[in-house]
C-alpha cells in the first residue's frame, strides 16, 4: 500500500493512493474442499489492485474566503464476492470519477458546496450474490447514478 500528497505551489495538491494485494490460499479444510473452494480461487472482496487519485486548486479571493474545485478518480480491480467463485459473483473492475466545488468564508464560520458522484453516470456493480445453487438467480447491487448535493455549514467556534 503507498499514499502520496504534493503540494505543487500556491493552492495546487495532489493526492493518490494504490494498494496490491496478491492473495492465494496455501491449503484448505475438507470442509472447504467438499463445499467447492479451491486453491486457485481468490478470498471474496479482495481485489488485487485499488488506485485512488485527486486534484483541488485553493482559490484565495481576498475578503469573499475561497473557493476549491477538487477531482477525485478511483479504480478498483475485479474480485469475486463468494468463497466459491464463479462467472455469477464476480464483480467486474470499475472506475468512478466525483467532483467538488466549495467555498469557505474568509473567517472560516461558512463553508458551502456543490458535489457529484459517479459524474460519468456510469453503471456499474458493487457485489453479487450467486444463488444459482438454489433459486437460480443473482442479485447485484447497482451503485447510485449520477447526483448532486449541496451542502451548507456554519462553525460557532
Amino acid at each position: 500500500e503507498l499514499e502520496t500528497e504534493l503540494r505543487v505551489f500556491g493552492g495546487l495538491s495532489f493526492d493518490a493512493s494504490a494498494s496490491y494485494l496478491d492473495f492465494e490460499y496455501k491449503s484448505l479444510l475438507p470442509a472447504a474442499l467438499a463445499s467447492g473452494l479451491t486453491l486457485d480461487m481468490t478470498t471474496p472482496f479482495a481485489p488485487k489492485w485499488k488506485y485512488s487519485a485527486g486534484a483541488q486548486y485553493l482559490i484565495e479571493l481576498g475578503d469573499a474566503g475561497t473557493l476549491t474545485p477538487r477531482l477525485d478518480w478511483s479504480y478498483q480491480a475485479a474480485f469475486h464476492a463468494q468463497p466459491v467463485n464463479s462467472s455469477f459473483n464476480r464483480v467486474p473492475n470499475y472506475y468512478t470519477l466525483n467532483g467538488r466545488l466549495s467555498w469557505r468564508s474568509q473567517d472560516e464560520k461558512w463553508d458551502v458546496a456543490l458535489e457529484g458522484t459517479n459524474l460519468t453516470d456510469e453503471l456499474y456493480y458493487l457485489t453479487f450474490f450467486d444463488n444459482q445453487g438454489s433459486t437460480q438467480n443473482t442479485l447485484a447491487q447497482p451503485t447510485p447514478p449520477r447526483q448532486w448535493a449541496i451542502t451548507l455549514k456554519r462553525s460557532f467556534q
